[in-house]
């Protein structure tokens, strides 16, 4: 995929730089089909959010790709933490396939000391509550034969049933819990007459050939059955791929251990990554923020129908069982006890690439959309947990900042208590996310502006950068320009549909030439049929007179398709439109930009060079973030125009002509884009706009030095990043812009951000509110100068 960005180079020339998002996605030939997600671990690597980790990807014929990076091999022995729990329950279940165990057995059957009095709720707990976490313990006990690796095991359960407090009685409740793993060893051990050590042998290792993998520490008597695993990821491979077919243990016992038994009306019914079923996760990842989840949560369809089972370990391996697609996929890796929750963004972000791989589909060409509703993408406060987890809690700067969910391990780690603020889930959640953002060096200088028609609402500003500060718009002066003459089509000076022959008596006037039938609103709207900017010399002084220097430029301009036809957005459109406003108003440009600023409240704006004679009226605007914001409230706010004009200005003036925009920002109304962010794969430039695009407009506009500005009417809101970024990193604020629009919404909506659902944000109409794993990779190659 090459998501094209178009930045001016120089005055008056364009040039069309196409950003290469990772050489991965160049995949139309699909020649290395696995690029997308292999550029995306180096990627990761090199951002240093986890620099020893891979990925490994395989199916019922077995294995599809391998990937490392760093010292991490498949065949390095590394603890895996809770990634314990799926292959012990599969080696309890085992014992049940052979009619040593039963799902339905009571612990006190095998086990002397168990309760059996019907009084004593711990009496109706069965091997399927021990193996789903259902049976009623909340709080894990601690013993100090626990970490004897020679004691005796089944007598160690004993003294742990006896400091471990029972809350509730069976299937009622859930927990993630290490108890309920011992309880349901000690039964299999007691029941097959079985040292632990040699049951794992029999009935793990030596099925599925294991030859690094060992449970506990030497002599391995005595291990913690939920999260005691040393092993490999070819030995992991193995378990994963003996489960997928089914040739480990067979289909009616898989069945079991993949049955979603944390359901309603049980409660809680689940965590972050789903529900439960035995040693695995029904998963569906963060369904539920933004419920309380106190009380039963179902599982929205999606996450029903994809059957995805998932086993994530403490230290950040991550192995997942895609049933529904029949494959797998493990990210292996060992984490430090603060990083070790990032590589699960990772496995995030490359699963929907993953899904189309496997069905030889290039993933470049899907919608960003689709992969969204895939869960494929990056939040912004998940780029503030990463941030954090990375850069080891760095400094606050004095500034308040509430946890995420996803953080919620994090700061447990570190003895962290969440903060008392009064206004957790408002600015200062999107104050941390942008933070991150700059402490990442995504982008380094900026300021941060959102208003609606009462004026302000929020500002902040990183690097040396603020609000007042003068920066190089470059295009997004169009969108000042165009309702400028907006302005005067409106005193009746001139009409949107006046032909420009009529203005310019140096215009093509033989209706044999096509140009002859342009007219301003075709100029406005970038649909003139001219195909080609070119550079004339009296472009660079300002001193010349503009009139005369759009007629050289037009004389130098060539031909092209029939007016009406095509998109093409070109620096002459606003040219010739500043000669038609100057002839028909008679009136010099300067003094024409001059009245307009002055009328907006613009007053630290300038087009061009002193003594702006000969402004470039496309890309020559010097401005203020205080300055545009007031142009944007005004034009959401219809200060300076009315209702009807601005309504002429926003209709999406391209739909249906090839192209039809740029093929990643939108479509085009007058001097802006009628916003969709990749609407173009596939279907290329001439594509519609998505459906969530057309139901929920916004209007928005990008300089090639990266300002970024919109307002979405239907929100009453507006919203700018201010920044004056060089050629190769300018592509990277309008990513800020993504992650940082829904956190927005929802503040002035007075949600909580921290609570607003990862999937809700992922889908925020219009365009979703997350970056996916290709544009990590560009922003990481332009922050790095890899482009």
């Amino acid at each position: 995929l090459k998501l094209q960005f178009l930045y001016f180079i120089g005055r008056g020339k364009k040039k069309m730089l196409k950003t290469v998002v990772a050489a991965a996605l160049v995949g139309a030939a699909m020649g290395d089909k696995w690029k997308p997600v292999t550029d995306g671990v180096d990627t990761w690597s090199k951002l240093n959010y986890n620099t020893n980790f891979g990925v490994n990807v395989g199916d019922a014929t077995g294995t599809k790709m391998v990937y490392m990076t760093g010292t991490t091999t498949m065949h390095n022995r590394m603890a895996g933490a809770s990634a314990s729990k799926w292959p012990s329950a599969s080696m309890i279940s085992g014992l049940v396939n052979d009619g040593i165990l039963s799902y339905d057995d009571k612990p006190s059957k095998y086990l002397s000391w168990w309760a059996t009095d019907p009084s004593d709720s711990r009496s109706n707990i069965t091997l399927r509550h021990l193996l789903s976490f259902t049976d009623g313990y909340v709080k894990d006990g601690q013993v100090n034969c626990s970490v004897n690796p020679s004691y005796d095991f089944v007598d160690c359960q004993r003294q742990l049933y006896e400091v471990t407090p029972h809350a509730y009685p069976p299937g009622v409740t859930w927990a993630y819990l290490e108890c309920h793993y011992q309880f349901a060893g000690a039964m299999a051990v007691a029941a097959s007459g079985i040292p632990i050590d040699q049951l794992y042998a029999k009935y793990l290792y030596t099925p599925l050939k294991l030859n690094a993998t060992t449970w506990g520490s030497p002599p391995y008597k005595n291990p913690q059955i939920a999260a005691g695993i040393t092993t490999t990821g070819n030995d992991y491979e193995k378990f994963l791929f003996g489960t997928l077919t089914n040739k480990f243990l067979p289909q009616d016992i898989t069945n079991v251990l993949e049955t979603d038994w944390s359901k309603p009306p049980i409660s809680p019914s689940g965590m972050f990554f789903g529900h439960y079923c035995m040693g695995n996760f029904f998963e569906c990842y963060g369904y539920t923020i933004g419920r309380n989840q106190s009380e039963p949560q179902y599982l929205p369809q999606r996450c029903i129908d994809e059957k995805i089972h998932s086993d994530p370990g403490l230290w950040g391996w991550f192995p997942i069982l895609d049933r529904s697609r029949e494959f797998y996929y493990q990210v292996v890796v060992k984490e430090n006890y603060i990083k070790s929750g990032i590589p699960e963004y990772y496995t995030m972000l490359a699963k929907p690439l993953i899904n189309y791989i496997m069905v030889d589909k290039d993933p470049a060409q899907v919608n960003r959309e689709v992969i969204l509703e895939d869960m494929g993408g990056m939040i912004l406060r998940d780029i503030f947990g990463i941030d954090e987890a990375s850069r080891i809690i760095p400094s606050r700067e004095n500034k308040k900042l509430s946890h995420t969910p996803e953080l919620e391990r994090f700061y447990l780690k570190h003895g962290m208590t969440v903060e008392a603020d009064p206004i957790i889930g408002g600015w200062d959640t999107l104050w941390a996310g942008l933070n991150a953002w700059h402490g990442q060096e995504f982008t380094k200088h900026f300021a941060f502006h959102v208003g609606n028609t009462s004026g302000t609402q929020y500002t902040t500003s990183f690097g040396r950068l603020h609000m007042g500060a003068k920066v190089q718009g470059g295009s997004v002066g169009k969108w000042p320009v165009a309702a400028m003459v907006a302005m005067h089509v409106e005193s009746g000076a001139l009409g949107f549909d006046d032909l420009v022959k009529n203005h310019l008596s140096w215009w093509a006037q033989d209706s044999s030439d096509s140009r002859s039938q342009i007219t301003l609103r075709h100029l406005l709207t970038s649909t003139s049929g001219f195909q080609s900017d070119v550079n004339v010399t009296c472009q660079q002084n300002p001193g010349a007179i503009f009139m005369d220097c759009v007629k050289d430029l037009y004389t130098a301009t060539p031909k092209g398709a029939a007016p009406g036809t095509e998109f093409t957005n070109l620096d002459c459109h606003m040219e010739f439109a500043g000669a038609v406003l100057e002839a028909a108003t008679k009136r010099p440009i300067n003094e024409l930009l001059t009245e307009f600023t002055t009328k907006v409240g613009m007053t630290q704006t300038q087009w061009g060079a002193a003594p702006y004679n000969n402004p470039s009226l496309a890309r020559g605007m010097q401005t203020t973030g205080e300055d545009y914001g007031k142009f944007l409230e005004g034009m959401l706010g219809y200060k300076f125009l009315s209702k009807a004009t601005v309504d002429q200005m926003e209709m999406d003036a391209t739909a249906g002509k090839t192209p039809a925009g740029d093929g990643w920002q939108g479509h085009y109304g007058m001097g802006h884009f009628v916003e969709c962010f990749g609407y173009a794969t596939p279907g290329g430039a001439g594509a519609a706009l998505t459906q969530n695009c057309v139901d929920s407009p916004i209007h928005a506009i990008s300089g090639e030095h990266g300002y970024y500005a919109l307002y979405d009417r239907p929100r009453n809101m507006y919203m700018q990043v201010v920044v004056e970024e060089p050629q190769q990193t300018a592509g990277i604020p309008q990513y800020m812009r993504i992650v940082a629009k829904p956190v927005v919404d929802g503040i002035l909506l007075g949600h909580n951000a921290h609570t607003i659902n990862r999937y809700d944000l992922f889908i925020a109409k219009p365009t979703g509110g997350a970056i996916l794993l290709r544009e990590l990779i560009y922003i990481q190659k332009a922050r790095d100068n890899e482009l």
